[in-house]
């Protein structure tokens, strides 16, 4: 019982809401925890849901999202060291949106209780939180903007950058994560066929590249400066 209270203390250790947690309040809260695993495609949260619990990602990825009448609007994904279930464990409402496994995926699970008690007792885990809620605030920010300014068509190039990678050896390209057309539809707020047409479009102006099955922004720096009108 030792070892294993010892192993879960460790891995909670690895996550950025208990990385400032001396080795004995690690010890601590694991006692207070719970770990759980949760196969691809499991929901983990439902929308208005009246639960408090908190969930911390140990491995893996989860989605967040809501649904409108005719189509999900995906909020983000969160993966290792990502924090949520936390605004219904503060303010006590239903939960504010869904989220679903995006692969296998391991969660720290702990009570409104004891996420609270958490807060109040340790300055590190109540700093962390502060972050999060902060960071949620301005990427919520930037996203009503976009929604705001921004076309359907610009509002695709902006979400091609954000999920694009740069390329070893080709500085100027930048290779988009994998994503279909309702996906990155349901990203931005529209419908799958206005994606297909903006990324018909791109291609056919030589913007956007196909390359062993993934697109491929061809010139990262000028996608951008046209969308900030350089």
């Amino acid at each position: 019982m030792a070892g294993d209270m010892e192993e879960r203390a460790e891995r909670l250790g690895g996550l950025s809401l208990f990385a400032g947690l001396a080795p004995t309040d690690l010890t601590e809260v694991a006692r207070r925890v719970r770990f759980s695993d949760h196969d691809e495609g499991q929901w983990i949260v439902a929308h208005g849901d009246g639960d408090r619990e908190v969930f911390a990602v140990v491995s893996g990825r989860v989605r967040v999202l809501l649904f409108g009448e005719t189509r999900e609007l995906i909020l983000g994904d969160l993966e290792t060291g990502a924090l949520f279930g936390d605004m219904s464990a503060i303010d006590g409402r239903p939960r504010s949106a869904s989220v679903v496994a995006l692969d296998a995926v391991s969660l720290v699970r702990m009570s409104a209780s004891v996420f609270l008690d958490l807060i109040h007792r340790h300055a590190s885990v109540c700093d962390h939180v502060l972050k999060v809620l902060v960071g949620r605030i301005r990427t919520l920010d930037d996203r009503v903007h976009e929604f705001a300014s921004l076309t359907v068509s610009e509002r695709v190039r902006t979400e091609l950058l954000r999920l694009a990678s740069p390329v070893p050896g080709r500085p100027r390209e930048g290779v988009v994560a994998p994503v279909t057309h309702a996906e990155l539809a349901a990203r931005i707020g529209t419908h799958r066929e206005a994606v297909t047409r903006e990324l018909g479009a791109l291609q056919r102006r030589g913007a956007l590249l196909k390359r062993e099955g993934r697109l491929v922004i061809r010139d990262v720096l000028a996608l951008s400066a046209a969308l900030k009108g350089i």
